[in-house]
């Protein structure tokens, strides 16, 4: 087990000092960029071998979220590596293990960035991470498709900039995230709290993409998927669309976020 030690900061909290879903999404990915730094295979020996750790799925479940200035401890647990492939546990609590906040468990592949092609991992690099126990969780799919015959609303489209960029040249994880959580109060009202969040990354974008956000809700559910704005339908004013989901148009999208919301 890899673990970090933080502080819930002003500056990642929301209008009522509650941390907010981009931050935590950042202290997960920065425990498991943390361990590879301390072990020797970090961001410069990944950009000298071009190659890359790209995430193929979340599923954060979440019991409570911290406020403004608790310490918490980020806890990582690699537990299986097979040929490319890669999985972590992360279980976020505070600093003296008196509560647990979330669990999540995540899956990567890693990448050999000039094919853009799946590459196993060197031994070196599986023994320093080391294997750990998988952790008691109600797992679900890695896969998320939009239900047939849910209605869904396109959304005006987002250009990718420097600022949604990170070192492997794509769009970072967790920028959907934030991306999609911006639509949770005008789909489920100020009330709604998140209990869950899966994630899956199909294709990456890169700066200068331009991607349409198409939502759903349904059963206490919001879906946002996000595809290249070429391939979704839109009326070419920024007006909301209609769209009812097709397992066709699965093909399409590049990631998908949901959220399993409660009240």
């Amino acid at each position: 087990m890899y673990s970090m030690t933080t502080r819930v900061r002003y500056s990642e909290g929301d209008s009522d000092g509650i941390l907010t879903i981009p931050a935590l999404i950042n202290y997960l990915q920065d425990c498991a960029i943390f361990h590879s730094e301390d072990v020797g295979f970090g961001v410069q020996y990944m950009l000298d071998q071009n190659t890359a750790w790209v995430l193929g799925s979340w599923q954060i479940d979440i019991e409570e979220m911290p406020h403004f200035g608790e310490r918490l401890e980020i806890q990582s647990y690699p537990y299986r590596f097979r040929r490319f492939m890669g999985c972590r546990g992360y279980i976020v609590r505070s600093a003296d293990e008196d509560k647990e906040y979330a669990r999540a468990n995540s899956v990567w592949s890693y990448i050999d960035l000039g094919e853009m092609k799946p590459k196993t991992a060197p031994d070196e690099m599986v023994a320093a991470y080391g294997l750990d126990r998988q952790l008691d969780m109600d797992y679900s799919s890695k896969k998320i498709t939009v239900p047939e015959g849910v209605e869904g609303v396109v959304k005006p489209s987002i250009t990718i900039t420097d600022s949604h960029i990170d070192t492997n040249d794509h769009v970072n994880n967790g920028i959907y995230v934030q991306f999609a959580s911006e639509y949770i109060v005008e789909s489920a009202g100020n009330e709604a709290q998140i209990k869950r969040i899966r994630a899956e990354y199909k294709s990456p974008s890169y700066k200068g993409d331009v991607i349409t956000p198409v939502v759903y809700f349904y059963d206490d559910t919001l879906l946002v998927t996000f595809q290249l704005a070429g391939n979704s339908t839109t009326d070419g004013t920024g007006n909301n669309v209609h769209l009812k989901g097709d397992k066709k148009d699965d093909k399409k999208i590049l990631t998908s976020v949901e959220f399993s919301l409660k009240k």
